[in-house]
Parts: C-alpha cells; sequence; structure tokens
C-alpha cells in the first residue's frame, strides 16, 4: 500500500494539490483549528456542561429515592439492568 500511495503523500508533481508544503500546512491548520474551537467554542461549553457520568449518578439517586419512599426494595440497581438485552 505504501509504494501505491508514496507519491500522493510526498508531493507528486502531477497532482496540484499534494504540494507537501500544502500537506503539512493543511494538518496544521486542522490542528490548530480543533484546538482553538475546543477550547473557546459552544461545542467545548457544552462537553463540560453534559458529563454522562454526572447524569448517570442523578438517575440512579432519584431511583433509590423512589424506592425508600416506597419502603420496597428488590435488590438490583437500574444500572445492573441496563446491560441486559
Amino acid at each position: 500500500m505504501e509504494d501505491l500511495f508514496r507519491k500522493v503523500y510526498r508531493g507528486d508533481p502531477g497532482v496540484p494539490h499534494t504540494d507537501p508544503d500544502r500537506y503539512l500546512h493543511s494538518w496544521l491548520g486542522s490542528f490548530a483549528f480543533a484546538a482553538v474551537s475546543w477550547c473557546t467554542s459552544r461545542t467545548a461549553d457544552l462537553s463540560r456542561r453534559f458529563n454522562w457520568h454526572d447524569k448517570t449518578l442523578k438517575f440512579e439517586h432519584n431511583h433509590w429515592k423512589k424506592v425508600m419512599e416506597k419502603k420496597h426494595w428488590n435488590g438490583d440497581s437500574p444500572a445492573a439492568n441496563m446491560s441486559k438485552p
């Protein structure tokens, strides 16, 4: 496979967009864009705000609170039932 794609990645003069500098700058630009958008974007805010582990803990806490109010306990948690098909 390397023999097949070597010319493309090393800057084949027959393909205009495969200049080695453009290839490097494309990757550097994409990494820079990803880093900046991760630090300053709405996506980063959403990923910090919604932690799935915390949501699971809240769900299980609410479940046990309802169970204790009913004073009915059958010994299994909702997390144990999630893996069953």
